[in-house]
């Protein structure tokens, strides 16, 4: 739970309270983790796919019927590894 705190205060610090929509993916070995913020007025979020190379949300844009996913990849440097990642990535986009 420390890593979540330490996420929330700064994820405070870019928001300054007004509200936001966040979640996260925790470090995993060099990788700081991953974060994505919104503002819950623009965006409503409706689930997340957390993997330790990327964090993707669904969700809507407020006012509109139009689902869309917002990913955050933190890519390997391996080729191998890059080549999977962006097979799974595919794969969500699809479902």
């Amino acid at each position: 739970m420390g890593g979540c705190k330490l996420k929330i205060n700064l994820a405070w610090s870019f928001w300054r309270g007004s509200g936001f929509g966040w979640d996260f993916v925790n470090l995993v070995g060099q990788s700081g983790g991953l974060v994505c913020l919104w503002d819950p007025k623009v965006f409503s979020a409706e689930g997340s796919v957390k993997n330790r190379n990327y964090l993707l949300i669904r969700g809507r844009f407020i006012g509109s019927n139009d689902a869309i996913k917002i990913i955050n990849v933190y890519a390997p440097q391996a080729t191998l590894a890059k080549k999977t990642l962006w097979d799974q990535l595919q794969v969500e986009m699809a479902g």
